[in-house]
């Protein structure tokens, strides 16, 4: 088997070296364990035994020689840094934060960067000048899941940033300019790195951001802050991820330009909150806005559910839909009184990480019994979740 495997393995890796394979190659995955990227949720029908993988994309799970393979055209790389520790076994002397640089320096064409799990983010672990001076082209970034260990006090901590601020200077490198940022899943305990470490990044030029996806709690931070008074002023497309404060309130004159609302939820109360002082105090920011609300999954016992009725009754339990319901159906019907007879178009979106609906007919069946008044003013639709997800995409 292990003669079998290492044939393979070499085979696998003289395929992408020829010309005609790799110059196709534009985006790249190391992963540490190989993941459902179909995306599969319990349906409202009966699941089929094989699902077809999104076209273009294929799983692997590959070795340090595929880090060396040239992919001339790469645009994307998503690297989870379990991959980048697991790589190390097969350097000699090198840290991990050199071999994500030499990941880096292997494309010249690098645009979207996703880095997942950055557990260990201290004073001699800066990746954010890592990422400008090795993808100097970089316009959309994702962080996910990162934590700053081991903790310190504030004023150590504004000596570290002190001295990444002058290093960074000194090497006479442009800060990254960014076009789209996502920031999710980060440590909630110990240093704040959104606030404390990216944000204020001498890395990041942040001005021209058109694409941002933040927590709740950070983004109202923020945006209250004096250190970031440009954070909205460019953004056309924001996605507030985390919405469990009932206080959230978003401001129509920081978002100028904005286009596009995208909303991940878990409580329907904080929700409910939003939608009404949205609904009472927005005003129209540009010729367009598109309204979307995720409902994320709770791990709750609707897991696997596979049957039409039960898998309803159970998504209707899980978002309180009998609450959310005349909020959005309040937005919807104020949206079509202020701006029906104008250029001003809208629409209004709801998706659910525990349940998918296949095809129209069985959308508008859910949705007429989940939200029977916003779905009677023909304006609510259903868009699928991974639509939602630009920064993996």
């Amino acid at each position: 088997m292990s003669f079998f495997l290492r044939n393979f393995e070499v085979s696998f890796a003289h395929t992408f070296e020829l010309p005609e394979i790799n110059s196709c190659v534009q985006g790249l995955s190391l992963e540490y364990h190989i993941r459902d990227i179909s995306y599969n949720p319990p349906r409202l029908t009966p699941s089929p035994t094989l699902h077809e993988l999104p076209r273009g994309k294929a799983v692997m799970r590959p070795k340090s020689s595929f880090i060396d393979l040239p992919f001339p055209p790469l645009t994307f790389i998503r690297a989870h840094w379990k991959f980048i520790d697991m790589l190390l076994g097969y350097t000699d002397g090198m840290n991990d934060i050199r071999l994500f640089e030499q990941v880096l320096d292997r494309t010249h064409t690098l645009e979207h960067l996703v880095v997942e799990g950055f557990r260990h983010f201290h004073m001699r672990r800066d990746i954010l000048r890592s990422i400008a001076v090795h993808a100097p082209k970089l316009k959309i970034l994702c962080l996910s899941e990162f934590r700053w260990f081991p903790s310190f006090s504030h004023l150590v901590l504004e000596d570290i940033f002190d001295e990444w601020m002058i290093d960074f200077v000194s090497m006479n490198v442009p800060p990254l300019q960014l076009d789209r940022l996502c920031l999710r899943n980060f440590s909630s305990k110990g240093t704040n790195i959104i606030q404390l470490v990216v944000l204020p990044s001498p890395c990041l030029d942040l001005r021209a951001l058109r694409y941002l996806a933040m927590p709740a709690k950070d983004l109202l931070t923020a945006l209250n802050s004096e250190r970031f008074p440009d954070l909205g002023r460019e953004l056309i497309h924001l996605t507030i991820t985390n919405l469990n404060m009932s206080d959230f309130r978003l401001q129509p004159k920081l978002f100028p330009k904005l286009k596009e609302l995208q909303l991940f939820v878990k409580e329907e109360f904080p929700l409910l909150n939003f939608v009404q002082a949205f609904t009472k105090h927005w005003s129209p920011t540009s010729t367009t806005l598109d309204f979307h609300i995720n409902f994320e999954d709770r791990e709750s016992e609707h897991q696997g559910v596979d049957q039409s009725d039960n898998a309803l009754a159970g998504v209707l339990e899980e978002i309180n839909a009998s609450i959310v319901d005349p909020a959005i159906h309040a937005l919807i019907r104020k949206m079509s009184k202020l701006y029906g007879n104008t250029e001003i178009t809208y629409g209004f979106y709801v998706s659910m990480d525990f349940i998918q609906a296949d095809g129209s007919q069985m959308q508008r069946s859910f949705m007429r019994k989940a939200f029977p008044l916003s779905f009677a003013t023909g304006c609510l639709r259903w868009r699928e979740r991974r639509l939602l997800e630009w920064w993996f995409e």
